[in-house]
């Protein structure tokens, strides 16, 4: 996808209105060093909201779409049907939809893919997935405004933490898989499903 292999990589998938403003704020209260050691890619959940998100991210001083290799540049990718390849190469991802109330996407993508997670507390339309990721201390839910900056801060600079997560999210989405046919078996089982 382009990203430096020898740089960490968080992507903030699935980005909707308002969110870009905060996680933006949140990044710009990192010291410059741990700013500088991450490459950031932003994907909006819809490309048509891509020019308001890239707005407010810039209002809040970063600068969007330019050289990630600058502390405060996130790489803006507003293509559909990138987010899991992006997801595949992350440390840590945020998955949007969660910081307002849109009711949060899929945190099991991220964590199949090896990324550590974190999302916002509107979560509701992925609630059991969130409720196995928590019950496996395998995910990070972000309050917002000066808590969102404390919990970016230590899954940005404790390796150790993060990794952990990551292991533990992965674990969880292992034990997720199948889903599809176990629901299959349990409808036949009631027999409402065709022979």
């Amino acid at each position: 996808m382009g990203a430096d292999p020898d740089r960490p990589l968080l992507v903030l998938g699935s980005l909707r209105p308002g969110e870009g403003r905060q996680l933006a704020r949140a990044w710009m209260t990192l010291p410059e060093a741990v700013r500088a050691r991450w490459t950031v890619v932003a994907v909006p959940r819809h490309p048509r909201a891509s020019e308001e998100l890239g707005a407010e991210v810039a209002a809040a001083g970063v600068t969007v779409g330019a050289d990630a290799t600058r502390s405060d540049a996130w790489v803006w990718d507003d293509r559909m049907g990138v987010l899991v390849d992006w997801y595949r190469g992350a440390d840590l991802a945020f998955v949007g939809g969660s910081l307002s109330a849109f009711g949060g996407h899929n945190p099991l993508e991220p964590a199949a893919c090896g990324a550590a997670v974190m999302m916002g507390m509107h979560h509701e339309s992925q609630m059991d997935y969130v409720r196995a990721l928590r019950g496996g201390d395998a995910i990070e839910l972000l309050e917002p405004g000066e808590a969102l900056a404390g919990s970016l801060r230590r899954l940005l600079t404790d390796d150790e933490f993060r990794t952990g997560r990551a292991q533990r999210a992965r674990a969880v989405a292992e034990a997720q898989r199948g889903s599809a046919a176990r629901a299959v078996a349990a409808l036949k089982d009631m027999s409402l499903w065709p022979a």
